[in-house]
């Protein structure tokens, strides 16, 4: 249940200025902080951290039921 509302709420989010095509200097984050305040939602950053998402790469792998259980450890 919490996943589809955090996916609902998803889209109604901003595009984050590294995925916007329309800015000069489209880039992807660097870190999980700057994902994390990209998409305006920096409270979740020890929840990630504690469930060993602390990189790109890693956040990159994360499939469905990986996001459910990090959602619902929060």
């Amino acid at each position: 249940m919490i996943l589809r509302i955090l996916l609902e709420a998803v889209k109604s989010l901003p595009i984050p200025s590294w995925k916007d095509t329309s800015a000069q200097a489209s880039r992807d984050p660097s870190s999980l902080t700057e994902w994390l305040e990209s998409i305006r939602l920096p409270e979740y950053f020890q929840t990630f951290n504690h469930n060993g998402y602390v990189t790109i790469e890693r956040i990159k792998l994360l499939w469905e039921l990986e996001l459910t259980a990090v959602s619902e450890s929060g």
